[in-house]
């Protein structure tokens, strides 16, 4: 979790199961939005994540978002996807 209480991209993924190819600070994955990798090669990624700043583009599609578009595209929200506070009262 980010220091603003936000999954990072990479954590996000993880949690999807979505396999991703790291280069550099970009994350690479076959795109999630429409079919357009359907005819790409195994080892081909078209939509790329960058790492500091959750934003995505596709090269082949042009789809693009950021970790809030991409929560609402899976039908999540933030809520769901950070920790529930722990309550610490004492009795």
């Amino acid at each position: 979790i980010s220091m603003n209480n936000q999954p990072t991209i990479q954590e996000y993924l993880d949690s999807k199961h979505i396999e991703y190819k790291l280069r550099g600070e970009q994350l690479w994955t076959k795109c999630l939005f429409s079919s357009c990798d359907d005819d790409s090669r195994p080892n081909e990624h078209h939509l790329s994540f960058n790492i500091g700043t959750g934003q995505y583009y596709c090269q082949k599609c042009s789809s693009k978002g950021n970790l809030i578009t991409l929560l609402q595209h899976f039908g999540d929200s933030l809520s769901q996807t950070l920790p529930k506070p722990v309550n610490r009262s004492r009795t």
